[in-house]
Parts: C-alpha cells; structure tokens; sequence
C-alpha cells in the first residue's frame, strides 16, 4: 500500500470510529435535556435546558454530567464532536458564573 493509501485508510478509520463513538454516545444517553442538546448540538435547547435547571447547579451540570456511570465534560463532548457552537455557549455561560 502507498503512503497515500495508507493516510486515507488511516483518515477513514478515525472518522468512522468518531462516528461510532458519538451514535454510541447517543444511544446510551438518558432522557436528560441537557444530553439531548448536546447530541443534537442545539445551542437553543441548551441554553433551555440550563435555564431550567437550579441556579446553584447551573455552572457545575456544564461541567460534568453522568451518563450510565461514565463522567464526561460537555464541553470535551462539544468539541470532539465539532460542535463549537455549544462549546462557546459553554465558556460563554462559565465565564458568567466564574
């Protein structure tokens, strides 16, 4: 195999594993409002979701969430998933509480 075909293998493999880790991600998630505007990366829905929730809780739910027994940082999530928006609604909302 070429150096070229190597890199595009290499490409597909790591796009299809992010892929796979994100429906994976999705279909473990619960029936909170704020995982599901994180999945659907809905800037919207988010905001909703955060404003809902208690005050005193507000900062720490973006976080970390639990979902099944596994922590992850909602903005990791945003990231990895090239949803910058939400990951700037994130920071936006953390520098409003910090």
């Amino acid at each position: 195999m070429s150096g070229r075909d190597e890199a595009t293998a290499t490409s597909w493999q790591h796009l299809w594993k992010r892929a796979a880790d994100s429906i994976t991600r999705g279909l473990n998630i619960g029936g909170s409002p704020l995982t599901y505007a994180l999945m659907q990366g809905n800037v919207e829905a988010l905001a909703e979701a955060v404003s809902v929730s208690p005050r005193s809780r507000r900062a720490y739910m973006l976080c970390q969430i639990d979902i099944e027994g596994v922590t992850i940082s909602p903005l990791y999530w945003a990231l990895n998933d090239g949803k910058y928006n939400v990951a700037e609604f994130i920071l936006q909302v953390w520098s409003y509480f910090c």
